[in-house]
């Protein structure tokens, strides 16, 4: 059935174009019979007349046919051309842009948004930039200001211990020297009362010492965070000082009676106190820093951040 009405349009379309062809091929036939008679006339000055489009001109068999075969395959070409631009038409997007209207519209809009996201990255990338750098100087100044003050604090600590062990060896030399032909009563007049001053200060030098001597050790340890050479010194310098004026106290009660040589008293504490104090200033100084230090470059102020986070 399908192949049945197929062929019927089949043969209504070349019908349709037979037709179309024989109205084609009268039309050109009365061209050239127009065109033949216009130069008849011409060539014996004869008045022209024009052939009317229904006048059936006589035509041979062959030329009829030829014609009519013409127009056929011209009215084919033009369905055919139809149907070719009516497939090939381009959706009206399309056509938009490829227009020169359409790309400026496009390359408006593009060129818009990609220049508002680069605009917005460099504007961020410098308040980024703004805010480190402040931050860099802000977190320096503080530093700065606490760095300086933890040294003076580690500075302070040091020299009071420093002077609080000298008051106390002094102390104690003074209770030795009592002991001593210098200050023998009864070959010197008017020695009672100095002799009471020296007592009272090794007490007063006793009693300091032994209420701050583990708050120094507090306060070497904290302001000599990590550092462990100068705790330890200090340690063994604290031990040094209390046997040497234990020390000092026992000499003193037993040599006070009658007056004896002093220079071998305590002789082994005094040698092993200084020995400690001796390391425990060098550990100091090879443990001390100045402000100024890790402040020369930028670089150096940012490995310290870095390494102090």
């Amino acid at each position: 059935m399908a192949s049945q009405v197929g062929s019927l349009q089949s043969e209504d379309l070349a019908n349709a174009a037979l037709q179309v062809a024989r109205n084609a091929a009268e039309d050109a036939s009365a061209f050239l019979v127009i065109r033949f008679r216009f130069r008849k006339g011409r060539d014996q000055k004869n008045p022209v007349r024009v052939m009317n489009k229904k006048e059936d001109p006589t035509w041979l068999p062959d030329q009829a046919e030829k014609l009519q075969f013409e127009a056929f395959i011209a009215e084919i070409q033009k369905l055919r051309t139809g149907a070719d631009n009516h497939e090939k038409r381009k959706p009206w997007w399309q056509t938009m842009l490829e227009s020169t209207g359409g790309t400026a519209l496009i390359t408006v809009i593009i060129g818009g948004l990609v220049g508002a996201i680069i605009t917005g990255m460099i504007q961020s990338g410098a308040k980024d930039r703004e805010f480190e750098q402040a931050w860099i100087k802000a977190r320096g100044d503080q530093a700065l200001i606490a760095y300086k003050d933890y040294l003076e604090q580690q500075r302070d600590t040091v020299k009071r211990a420093y002077e609080l062990v000298g008051n106390c060896i002094s102390a104690s030399d003074d209770l030795i020297d009592l002991t001593g032909p210098d200050f023998d009563p009864t070959q010197y007049s008017g020695l009672e009362k100095q002799r009471v001053t020296l007592r009272q200060n090794y007490n007063n030098c006793d009693r300091q010492w032994r209420g701050q001597r583990d708050m120094f050790g507090l306060l070497v340890t904290y302001y000599h965070h990590g550092e462990p050479r100068v705790i330890d010194s200090w340690e063994l310098t604290k031990d040094s000082v209390s046997k040497f004026m234990d020390c000092a106290t026992e000499w003193y009660l037993s040599h006070n009676d009658k007056p004896s040589d002093t220079s071998g008293a305590c002789k082994t504490e005094r040698e092993s106190l200084q020995k400690n104090l001796v390391g425990f200033g060098k550990a100091v100084d090879e443990a001390r820093h100045f402000a100024w230090e890790g402040w020369e470059s930028p670089e150096a102020l940012r490995s310290n951040l870095k390494a102090k986070r």
